[in-house]
């Protein structure tokens, strides 16, 4: 798999989040500084700021349903500071809002 995705999947930072580190030369895969586009495994020894990242930890999903008040956005950020409907939810878990369901 792609290291973004590898990455990203992990819960570390978002795919462009991870291009950037990589352009920064801020991962390296097997104590090498990682290249745009590699694939990684599990078995590969990865690290950020010469911090290993745990590659073999599954995050764990799960799902919230929730009855949007008017005026809250359906997004998980707003440039303008506009109320979303991650502001709403409390939990220590990545939230990715799907959009709404009418």
């Amino acid at each position: 798999m792609r290291i973004n995705k590898f990455l990203s999947s992990l819960g570390i930072a978002s795919r462009r989040a991870i291009d950037r580190y990589i352009e920064e030369g801020r991962i390296k895969v097997n104590g090498v500084i990682a290249s745009t586009g590699i694939d990684v495994t599990e078995e590969d020894e990865i690290y950020i700021d010469n911090k290993k990242i745990e590659t073999n930890r599954i995050e764990e999903k799960v799902y919230f349903m929730l009855n949007k008040p008017l005026e809250v956005l359906s997004a998980s950020s707003d440039d303008r500071g506009r109320k979303t409907v991650v502001d709403l939810i409390k939990t220590d878990k990545r939230i990715f809002p799907i959009g709404r369901l009418d």
